[in-house]
């Protein structure tokens, strides 16, 4: 190999390095690959598409499960809570129409350090509006000589049905009455008025105990199953009766519940009377409501067998009762067919006689004046209702000597 010459043909005095042989570990031989350097390993290969496309799957299966387990916790707890707010704190989010009523009940109740005497009024809006339950408690108070609560549980368009899941309830939460002043007109046992005796009793508004009671007196097959629904998923089941109290202006006009708003506390509701002209008008639409039902005016055997199975329970309970028909005016009096009420008006004085009740015929009492429309007594007539009432019935019910013995029959 020759040497590197400068310009002047002189050897470099420091020539260029040769290259370094490079060895191989096992025979020695020299070559590109006899380093003595440990060899190059291969390192791992990068992931396919496809591995990487499966992970990716995997990892939003994953996070997708968790999102839905939480989601379904989330909703479990929701009901939960709904449902057990409702039942242990606000129950007028499942039945207002009664819960607002007993919760007024309970209050005049607990004001008392003993347990008072209850007076219980059922009926349907004549009663709502004719009796005025406060005024019996000072002469029942005096006549018992204890102290006595007494209240209008009175509801619009309640009938037998009504007043027996209501009696039902206010028992199971021991609530006793001493006295209970039971309306029975007969306008109450007509056909077409059960309906709105049952409306009322949609499967979200019942109690577990109140199945019973409707599925013996109405024909709804599925009552049991919807009851469920709604008892399991109460924030749905229930979502009418929450916004008729939290946004009212949302639910149509025709799904607005009774809130009671204007009742004083002790769950009358008082109205004003008429001026001439609204009277004429309220006459008008009695015509037009009730004058074709009333002409063919029939007892209905549902309310009748409600009626039966109340009078039984409150003789059972040895619960003293007085059985009230309400006044009615002249004119709706005048739109029953001749006859028509003698077989209801025969039941309610053989149910009396039989449980030992107190029956009061107070139908033809007052004159139209009295009235708002022929069958609601204005405030000023209600307030002297009552205490003609009080007087004539109810302290004599109460008074020595009276009671309902364990046969039912008067003492």
């Amino acid at each position: 190999m020759h040497g590197i010459l400068t310009n002047d043909g002189k050897k470099p005095t420091n020539p260029l390095p040769s290259p370094p042989v490079l060895r191989g570990r096992g025979a020695g031989a020299e070559g590109v690959f006899a380093s003595d350097a440990p060899p190059l390993t291969p390192g791992p290969s990068p992931p396919s598409t496809g591995a990487i496309g499966k992970s990716r799957k995997s990892d939003l299966w994953r996070r997708a499960r968790g999102t839905l387990l939480l989601a379904l916790a989330a909703f479990v707890a929701t009901q939960v809570g709904v449902g057990l707010f409702i039942e242990g704190y606000k129950p007028e989010l499942r039945d207002p129409i009664f819960e607002i009523k007993y919760r007024q009940l309970a209050r005049l109740l607990q004001q008392h350090p003993q347990p008072p005497a209850a007076v219980v009024f059922l009926g349907s809006s004549m009663s709502a509006n004719g009796m005025k339950a406060e005024i019996a408690e000072a002469p029942l108070t005096a006549s018992l000589g204890r102290p006595v609560v007494s209240y209008n549980l009175a509801t619009n368009g309640g009938g037998p049905i009504t007043h027996l899941v209501y009696m039902q309830r206010l028992l199971r939460r021991n609530v006793r009455p001493e006295l209970v002043v039971l309306e029975v007109s007969p306008l109450l046992f007509s056909p077409g008025q059960v309906s709105m005796d049952l409306r009322r009793f949609s499967a979200d508004v019942l109690e577990r105990q109140d199945l019973d009671i409707l599925e013996r007196h109405s024909d709804q097959p599925a009552l049991r199953d919807e009851w469920w629904q709604s008892h399991l998923v109460p924030a749905y089941g229930h979502r009418l009766m929450i916004l008729n109290q939290s946004a009212r202006t949302l639910v149509p006009f025709h799904e607005q519940i009774e809130l009671w708003p204007d009742v004083d506390d002790h769950g009358w509701r008082g109205r004003p009377a008429p001026s001439p002209e609204e009277h004429r008008v309220n006459m008008t639409l009695i015509e037009y409501q009730l004058k074709k039902r009333l002409a063919d005016f029939k007892v209905d055997e549902v309310p009748l067998h409600g009626l039966r199975e109340l009078s039984e329970l409150l003789a059972t309970e040895r619960i003293k009762t007085v059985v009230v028909m309400m006044p009615e005016g002249p004119h709706l009096r005048s739109l029953y067919a001749p006859g028509s009420t003698v077989p209801v008006l025969a039941e309610f004085a053989a149910l009396s006689g039989q449980h030992g009740f107190m029956l009061i015929d107070a139908h033809a009492w007052y004159d139209e004046g009295s009235f708002v429309d022929s069958y609601h007594l204005h405030e000023e007539a209600a307030d002297a209702f009552t205490q003609r009432l009080v007087r004539e019935a109810l302290v004599p019910m109460v008074g020595p000597g009276r009671g309902v013995a364990a046969s039912g029959k008067k003492n």
